[in-house]
């Protein structure tokens, strides 16, 4: 399970539930590939990182809900970002301290929401 994988690979269920397993084994699970894309050499402006701090926020929540884990960070920023930073960026890096601070908290939000509802349903 280590080579790339394309968007359509998604569609077919056999191959969700092959990448679901390797999840849960704590294997790596391959990247969708998306082809060449061409790093950004300028900065991000206060306007685009605060909007990719927010939709960081958002997929944070539900990649804990999904997954529990937080090793997928640099997966999490590049679908947000499109994958045009640059790992060594200063803007990269305050994303990733986002990911790495909220991971802990959202964890525990989440499960206690979750254990309410399910002791509503019970």
């Amino acid at each position: 399970m280590t080579k790339d994988l394309e968007f359509k690979d998604l569609l077919n269920k056999d191959k969700r539930q092959a990448l679901r397993k390797a999840l849960e084994e704590g294997k790596r699970v391959p990247r969708v590939k998306k082809g060449e894309i061409e790093l950004r050499s300028d900065p991000l402006s206060e306007q685009e990182l605060d909007v990719y701090l927010n939709m960081i926020d958002r997929i944070i929540r539900w990649n804990h809900f999904l997954t529990h884990v937080n090793i997928n960070a640099h997966e999490l920023i590049d679908l947000v970002t499109g994958g045009t930073l640059d790992q060594d960026s200063p803007d990269f890096k305050k994303l990733r301290a986002k990911v790495m601070d909220n991971s802990r908290s959202y964890k525990s939000t989440v499960l206690t929401a979750f254990e309410v509802v399910l002791l509503h349903h019970i």
